[in-house]
C-alpha cells in the first residue's frame, strides 16, 4: 500500500499521518535509479524473513514494490522533503521515526577535486542489508510480486520469446543499438524478438515494439521471456527479480562481483582498463571517457550471439541458488544523505567558478 503524505507548506509531519508509521519506525530512503529500487526489494525479502517486520521505504519508483507484502512504500516527497528540510529530520526524530538513506556508496573526491564513487566490498545487496541492521545468511536475489490479472499480460510468444534493450542509459554502459539490430537480424528465424526500455531508445526493426510500457508491464513481459539481452542497468535487475535469464553487454567499469548475478552470461570486451577502478575517470564530473568506452564497445557480436545460444541450454532460473553470509555493520543516520548532497552541491559551485 502507499501511504499518503498529508504534508503543511514547512514540511512538518502531521499528526494524521503518524498512526500510520508507529512509533519507533525507521524509514530508508533508496538510491535514485530503477534497478536501485528493485534490488532492495531483495533487501526487504531478507529483513522479513528475519525480523518478521515490513520495512518502511521511501523510494522513487513504488510501483516496484506494489503487492509486496515485506515493505510499505511512504510516498516520494518524503524523501525529497528531507533534503530541502534538515529542520524536518529533527521533527521525525523528535517523534521517533528515524530516516536512514540506504545507499551502498561512499562519495569522495580526488585530489584534483573530482567526485567519485567508491563501491562496497561484496556485492551491493550484501551491504544495503548490513544497512538495515541484517546479518547471517542472505539471499541476493530481488523480486516483484504479480497478482494474477498482471501475469496475463506479456506473453506474445508461444516459445522463444526474448526481450531486447537498445539503449544503456549512460554511454559507460551502451553497447548500441547496431549491434543489438545485428543480433536480431542473425537470430529473428530462431527466436522472437520483443524490444523494451524507454520510447526514446532507438527502434530495432524486426522486433516487437514494447516500448514506453510501464514499469510493472515490462516487468510482466520479461517473466514470460526465456532471455532478456541487454545491458547493466535497472532492465537487468527486473528481469532478475522475475527469473528471466539474462545475456549481458558487460562494462569495464562495473563490477562483476558487487553488480552481477550468477545465473546470468556477462560478453566482455578484450580491452583491459583501470582508469574507473584506480579513480582517473570521474563520470559524476561530466568527464568523457578519452578511450572512447572501449570495454563496452568493443565487445564482439559473435561472443554475444554464443552466449545467447548458451543459455538456451538452462531454461528459467532457481530463484534459490544466490545466498551469501554477512556480519553486522548497521547503518548511520541520514545525515549521510545531507553530507553528500552537501558535498557533490559545493564542488559543483567551486567547478562553476573555475
Amino acid at each position: 500500500m502507499l501511504l499518503s503524505l498529508p504534508f503543511s507548506n514547512r514540511a512538518v509531519i502531521t499528526p494524521k499521518w503518524l498512526p500510520e508509521i508507529g512509533p519507533t519506525r525507521q524509514v530508508f530512503i533508496t538510491p535514485g535509479g530503477m534497478g536501485d529500487s528493485v534490488m532492495f526489494s531483495a533487501v526487504s525479502e531478507n529483513y522479513n524473513r528475519i525480523k518478521r517486520e515490513k520495512l518502511f521505504v521511501s523510494t522513487l519508483y513504488p510501483e516496484v514494490f506494489q503487492n509486496n507484502p515485506t515493505v510499505t512504500t511512504v510516498s516520494p516527497r518524503f524523501r525529497k522533503l528531507l533534503l530541502k528540510n534538515r529542520q524536518w529530520e529533527a521533527d521525525l526524530l523528535r517523534r521517533r521515526i528515524k530516516p536512514i538513506s540506504a545507499k551502498y556508496f561512499t562519495m569522495v573526491f580526488n585530489e584534483d577535486k573530482r567526485i567519485r564513487q567508491l563501491f562496497p566490498e561484496g556485492y551491493l545487496v550484501s551491504r544495503l542489508c548490513q544497512r538495515v541492521g541484517l546479518a547471517g545468511k542472505i539471499s541476493l536475489i530481488p523480486k516483484i510480486y504479480f497478482k494474477k490479472n498482471e501475469k496475463k499480460f506479456g506473453s506474445f510468444f508461444t516459445s522463444n520469446q526474448v526481450a531486447v534493450q537498445s539503449k544503456a542509459k549512460t554511454p559507460s554502459k551502451d553497447w548500441g543499438h547496431k549491434k543489438m539490430q545485428m543480433i536480431i537480424t542473425a537470430l529473428r528465424d530462431q527466436l522472437n524478438f520483443i524490444q523494451i526500455g524507454v520510447r526514446s531508445d532507438p527502434l530495432l526493426e524486426g522486433a516487437l515494439d514494447l516500448r514506453g510500457l510501464p514499469l510493472r508491464a515490462t516487468a510482466a513481459v520479461l517473466y514470460h521471456s526465456v532471455l532478456f539481452c541487454g545491458m547493466v542497468g535497472g532492465l537487468m535487475h527486473l528481469a532478475r527479480a522475475v527469473g528471466c535469464r539474462s545475456v549481458v553487454a558487460w562494462p569495464g567499469n562495473e563490477p562483476e562481483d558487487k553488480v552481477g548475478y550468477r545465473g546470468n552470461i556477462h560478453v566482455k570486451s578484450k580491452y583491459e582498463c583501470r582508469m574507473c577502478a584506480e579513480n582517473q575517470l570521474s563520470i559524476f564530473s561530466g568527464d568523457k571517457c578519452p578511450a572512447e568506452y572501449r570495454c563496452i564497445t568493443e565487445i564482439p557480436l559473435e561472443g554475444f550471439i554464443y552466449a545467447i545460444r548458451e543459455s538456451f541450454k538452462d531454461g528459467k532460473l532457481d530463484m534459490e541458488d544466490e545466498t551469501v553470509t554477512i556480519a553486522a555493520d548497521p547503518a548511520q543516520d541520514c545525515l549521510e544523505l545531507y553530507h553528500w548532497k552537501a558535498m557533490v552541491d559545493g564542488h559543483r559551485r567551486r567547478t562553476e567558478c573555475e
